[in-house]
């Protein structure tokens, strides 16, 4: 019986998978084509429907400031995380959204009380004392961010870049 419920479920979801992973290629072929306007619906509906997924939220914010609605983008991303306020990735999406280190700091650090492990609150809270100028913060935390994924590259290139700062170029090379 419950087998049966489970492949029912899962037969009711895989359209909705597949609809959201075509909205993706769609959007995502539209941006190669340089066609960021008729890309920002499409990838509105992928970027719903995958709220989990960072990389693609970030994707479709980027769009929504680039095609003047940044402040739409901040919006929506408020009222869901308004509807579910437990959910870490949520706090910083709406961190990042608002391109406010004093407001995004306290969403990444509410986010990792929510999940230690969130790697992209983790390199968010590095962002913020990177904008701050708070270099030694700013590689600590991008360091933690390396301990939970090794092969974060946008993260590698961010530590990287600190230690130029620093005028640590040998400790650069090595990153």
């Amino acid at each position: 019986m419950r087998l049966l419920l489970l492949l029912l479920l899962l037969l009711l979801l895989l359209p909705g998978l597949a609809l959201a992973d075509s909205d993706l290629q769609a959007g995502r072929a539209l941006l190669e084509q340089g066609l960021d306007a008729q890309a920002l619906e499409p990838l509105t509906r992928a970027a719903r429907s995958a709220p989990d997924d960072v990389p693609l939220q970030r994707q479709w914010l980027e769009l929504m400031r680039s095609q003047g609605f940044g402040r739409d983008a901040v919006g929506e991303l408020k009222a869901r995380l308004d509807r579910k306020p437990s959910d870490p990735t949520l706090h910083y999406l709406y961190g990042v959204a608002t391109g406010d280190p004093k407001i995004a700091g306290p969403q990444f650090e509410e986010a990792l009380r929510l999940d230690p492990r969130h790697k992209w609150a983790r390199q968010g809270l590095g962002g913020v004392a990177l904008a701050e100028g708070r270099l030694e913060d700013a590689l600590k935390e991008f360091e933690a961010a390396l301990q939970l994924d090794p092969d974060f590259a946008e993260v590698l290139n961010k530590v990287a870049n600190v230690h130029v700062a620093m005028q640590q170029p040998e400790a650069a090379k090595a990153a």
